[in-house]
């Protein structure tokens, strides 16, 4: 009887767990649509600045000041392209993107418009000029979600552009790690 007893015990407990933890999990994926295709993108890193501001036309993008930032590093596989010497060699190209969100000096819940800011940052690409590398946003929403003692969670939904009209947008989840 006893060995029903834990049994039923522990079947509970398995089936609770699937239960809840499966209803509680955070979605995180990120997606990228560039050039009318839509791509699932590998968050590789995202990083917290507080005492940071985002300076969109300057030669450095994050400088001090009264305001916190987060940089999310996105990546994914570009076109496949044909080595210039070699006729037979083939390989893919490397996509990474950085995006750079202004947060408010207090870190709270909130939905702060994307314009004025955040950037979009085509890393790589060496053949192309700096400035159509940078992607500002023409409209969107950044949503805190949920804050607590050292992460962040957050919602991104928005559309950047560069100078000669490129455009690419991000939406997704994510989050980032806010205390050491």
């Amino acid at each position: 009887m006893n060995r029903r007893r834990w049994f039923c015990a522990i079947l509970l407990l398995v089936s609770l767990n699937g239960l809840f933890g499966c209803a509680s999990r955070y979605r995180l994926d990120l997606y990228m649509t560039a050039d009318e295709s839509r791509r699932k993108m590998k968050l590789e890193g995202s990083e917290y600045s507080s005492g940071g501001v985002i300076n969109p036309t300057g030669e450095t993008i994050l400088q001090p000041g009264p305001g916190n930032c987060i940089t999310l590093t996105l990546a994914t596989r570009g076109q496949r392209n044909q080595a210039p010497a070699y006729a037979a060699l083939w390989y893919d190209e490397y996509l990474v993107y950085r995006v750079y969100l202004q947060l408010p000096p207090s870190v709270a819940p909130a939905t702060i418009p994307l314009v004025g800011n955040s950037l979009v940052y085509l890393a790589g690409r060496y053949d192309q000029p700096a400035a159509t590398k940078r992607f500002l946003p023409t409209g969107g929403t950044l949503v805190v979600d949920s804050v607590t003692a050292h992460q962040l969670f957050g919602t991104i939904e928005g559309t950047f552009a560069n100078p000669v009209n490129q455009t690419v947008s991000v939406d997704g989840q994510f989050k980032v790690r806010i205390a050491k």
